[in-house]
C-alpha cells in the first residue's frame, strides 16, 4: 500500500513513501531514499520528538488501561492467567504503530541527510 504523495526537498519531485517509511529505523536516519534523484530522506527532529512524546504517553496509558482491565475482570496481576489477554495486546501493539506512522504522515516533514 503507497502512502500519500509528498515532494522530494532535494528534487521537488513526487514521492509516495510508505505508511513504515514513516518510523524512524533503529540505528539509522535512512528512511527513505528518492526514487528521482537517489537522495537519503529522514523526518525532521521536530516530528520526531513529537513522534516520542506521543508514543511514549500512548504506550503509558496502554499498560495503566491493561492493568486495569486485568483488575476490572478479576484476573490476578501477577499470575499466569493474564495471557489470555496478551493476543489481544500484540495485536494492540502493531495497531499502536500503525496509528504512529499515520500520525508521521499529517506531522512530519521530510528533509535530506547531509553528510
Amino acid at each position: 500500500m503507497e502512502g500519500l504523495a509528498v515532494t522530494c526537498p532535494c528534487c521537488s519531485q513526487t514521492i509516495y513513501p510508505r505508511t513504515k517509511d514513516y518510523l524512524p529505523r533503529p540505528g539509522t536516519f535512512k528512511q527513505y531514499r528518492c526514487a528521482h534523484c537517489g537522495a537519503w530522506l529522514t523526518i525532521d527532529l521536530r516530528s520526531r520528538i513529537k513522534l516520542i512524546a506521543v508514543s511514549s504517553m500512548g504506550c503509558l496509558v496502554s499498560c495503566v488501561g491493561y492493568v486495569e482491565l486485568l483488575l476490572a475482570l478479576g484476573i490476578p496481576v501477577r499470575e499466569y492467567k493474564n495471557a489470555v489477554l496478551w493476543p489481544f495486546a500484540i495485536v494492540a501493539f502493531f495497531f499502536g504503530q500503525y496509528a504512529m506512522a499515520r500520525y508521521m504522515q499529517k506531522i512530519a516533514q521530510w528533509k535530506v541527510i547531509e553528510y
